[in-house]
C-alpha cells in the first residue's frame, strides 16, 4: 500500500465526486492528511489529539491518535474498501489507531455514534403527514404551526452564519473537528436561512443532493430560539419536505440527536469503531475494553407511521 501526497489525489481510481470533496479538505482545513492505497482500497488518515473517553460522557483522555476517517463531522467513514482490508493496513503500523463510522463490523465489535436516515417513497409532504401515526402527527402538526413564525429562504453563507454552527459545536457533547468557514463557502451545497418575520437569522441548514440522497451536513443556531419557534424540529421537517419535493430516494440525517430523528420517522444504521495499537499488550488492554467505548443505542422504538413507511403510497 503506497501513501499518496494531496497533489496526488487526482490520480487515484476513486469517485469524483469523494475525490473533490478530499481535496476541498485539503484546501481548507489541512491537518496532515495522508491517503494510503492500494488496489482498490483506500484509507484517508490524519493526526488528532482525541479525547477517546468523550463516549463516556464526563470521563476524559486525550492521547496522540491516527485516526482513519474524513476531518470533517460527517456519518461517512474514511475509507473505501473492505473492513478486513483496513485492519491489514492498521496491523502494519506504529502508534494509537482509531478507525471512526465503518460500514460495517470489525474483527473486535465496537459502535460509534448511529446515523440516521429518512427512506422517502412519498409523492407529496402531505402523504408523509397522512401516514403518520396520531401522536407523532399531533407533535408534528404543532411545530408547522409555529413554522408559520418563520421565513425559510436559500442564501449565501455569511460569518453571521458561521457564528450560529461555532454556537452549536460549544454545546456538542463529542466534538472533533472545528471547520473553517472556508468550508461552508466553497463546498457545493446549498445554503437554507430560516428567518424570523423581523429578518433575524434564527438558524440555517446545510444540504447537498448526489445520486438520489439529500445529505443533511451541517446547521447553526442558538439554544434561547429553539423553544419559541419550535426551531430544531421545524429544521428536520423542512429537510423532510425538500427531498420529498426533489424526489429523492432517501436522507441521510448524520449524527446525534436520535430521539428528534427517530420521531419523525428516522431508522437507525449502525456505524461502527475499531482501535489498533502496535504494542501488542496495549493492543490486548484495548481490544478487552473496547465495547466499554461502545456506542450505547437510543433504546426506546418510535412506531411513528401507521403502516410500513416505504410501501407505495399513491
Amino acid at each position: 500500500m503506497r501513501d499518496s501526497e494531496s497533489s496526488q489525489i487526482n490520480d487515484l481510481n476513486i469517485d469524483g465526486n469523494f475525490k473533490d470533496f478530499l481535496m476541498l479538505l485539503q484546501k481548507v482545513n489541512p491537518c496532515g492528511q495522508k491517503y494510503h492505497y492500494e488496489n482498490s482500497t483506500l484509507i484517508v488518515s490524519y493526526k488528532l489529539k482525541m479525547d477517546i473517553l468523550n463516549l463516556w460522557g464526563k470521563l476524559s483522555l486525550k492521547v496522540n491518535t491516527n485516526v482513519v476517517g474524513l476531518p470533517i463531522s460527517v456519518s461517512r467513514p474514511g475509507y473505501l474498501g473492505d473492513e478486513a482490508d483496513v485492519e491489514s493496513f492498521l496491523s502494519r503500523q506504529k502508534g494509537l489507531w482509531i478507525v471512526l463510522n465503518g460500514n460495517n463490523s470489525f474483527s473486535t465489535t465496537a459502535k460509534t455514534l448511529s446515523t440516521f436516515v429518512f427512506k422517502n417513497n412519498f409523492k407529496a409532504f402531505n402523504d408523509y403527514l397522512s401516514a403518520l401515526r396520531s401522536p407523532y402527527r399531533r407533535r408534528i402538526s404543532k411545530a408547522l404551526k409555529v413554522r408559520q413564525l418563520i421565513s425559510i429562504q436559500k442564501s449565501i453563507f455569511t460569518t453571521e452564519h458561521y457564528l450560529l454552527y461555532r454556537d452549536v459545536l460549544d454545546r456538542s457533547e463529542h466534538p472533533l473537528e472545528i471547520l473553517p468557514i472556508e468550508f461552508f463557502k466553497e463546498y457545493d451545497g446549498d445554503i437554507y436561512d430560516f428567518r424570523s418575520k423581523e429578518g433575524d437569522l434564527l438558524a440555517f441548514v446545510q444540504t447537498s443532493i448526489q445520486d438520489r440522497q439529500l445529505v443533511f451536513l451541517f446547521c447553526g443556531f442558538r439554544r434561547e430560539n429553539v423553544e419559541k419557534y419550535d426551531l430544531y424540529f421545524n429544521m428536520l421537517l423542512w429537510i423532510i419536505q425538500m427531498g420529498i419535493e426533489n424526489g429523492v430516494d432517501e436522507i441521510d440525517f448524520g449524527q446525534t440527536s436520535e430521539e428528534s430523528k427517530l420521531k419523525i420517522g428516522c431508522e437507525e444504521r449502525e456505524r461502527y469503531l475499531f482501535i489498533h495499537h502496535h504494542n501488542w499488550i496495549i493492543r490486548l488492554v484495548l481490544r478487552k475494553l473496547l465495547p466499554m467505548f461502545s456506542y450505547k443505542s437510543y433504546p426506546i422504538n418510535h412506531r411513528v407511521f401507521k403502516e410500513d413507511p416505504y410501501a407505495d403510497i399513491s
